[in-house]
C-alpha cells in the first residue's frame, strides 16, 4: 500500500487530477490527521474538499492511524505517515516536502512527490508526454512551485525518454 502526506493529494485535486493517482495506486492510505488537513480547508479548498469526500467514499483513501507516533522532528502530518510507513512496512510516501521525502528515503521508504506521479503515469503510458506537460503547466499555474533548475531537469528527461 501506499501513505499519502497531503500535499501532493492537494496538488492533484487541485487540477482535478487525482486519476494520476488511480493509474499507478490501488489504494492510499492517509492518516486521521491528514484527513483532518484535507477536509478542514473547506474555506480554501471546497472544491478540492468535494474530491477527497468522493475518494473516501469509493474506497479509494483509507484512513488508518499508527499505533504510536515516532519523533521524526516533522510536522504532526508528516510524522503520522511516516509512523504508519514504518509500523505496515509501506515501502511507498507521497509528498513534495523534501525534509519528509529525505527522513523516508533514509528509512528505506520509496518518497514518490508530484513529479513522480506525473512520471509514473508517462511510464505506464497513461498519459503521453505533451499531456505531462500540459498538467506540470497547470499544476504551476495552481500554485505548484518547481525550481527552475528542476523543472529544465525533467524537461529534458522526459524529452530523452519518452
Amino acid at each position: 500500500m501506499t501513505v499519502s502526506n497531503s500535499t501532493v493529494l492537494i496538488s492533484l485535486a487541485k487540477i482535478g487530477r487525482a486519476d494520476l493517482l488511480k493509474n499507478i495506486f490501488k489504494n492510499v492510505i492517509i492518516t486521521e490527521t491528514i484527513k483532518q488537513e484535507l477536509t478542514e480547508r473547506q474555506e480554501s479548498y471546497k472544491n478540492e474538499v468535494l474530491i477527497f469526500n468522493e475518494l473516501l467514499s469509493d474506497k479509494f483513501i483509507i484512513v488508518k492511524d499508527p499505533k504510536q507516533l515516532k519523533n521524526f522532528e516533522l510536522d504532526e502530518g508528516e510524522t503520522s505517515c511516516l509512523s504508519l510507513c514504518e509500523e505496515t512496512n509501506d515501502n511507498v510516501f507521497l509528498s513534495d516536502d523534501k525534509d519528509a521525502r529525505d527522513v523516508a528515503n533514509s528509512m528505506g521508504i520509496n518518497a514518490i512527490g508530484t513529479l513522480g506521479i506525473l512520471i509514473l503515469n508517462l511510464e505506464k503510458n497513461k498519459i503521453g508526454k505533451k499531456e505531462f506537460f500540459e498538467i506540470l503547466k497547470e499544476l504551476i499555474d495552481r500554485g505548484f512551485y518547481i525550481s527552475a533548475e528542476l523543472f529544465a531537469f525533467v524537461e529534458d528527461y522526459v524529452q530523452k525518454n519518452f
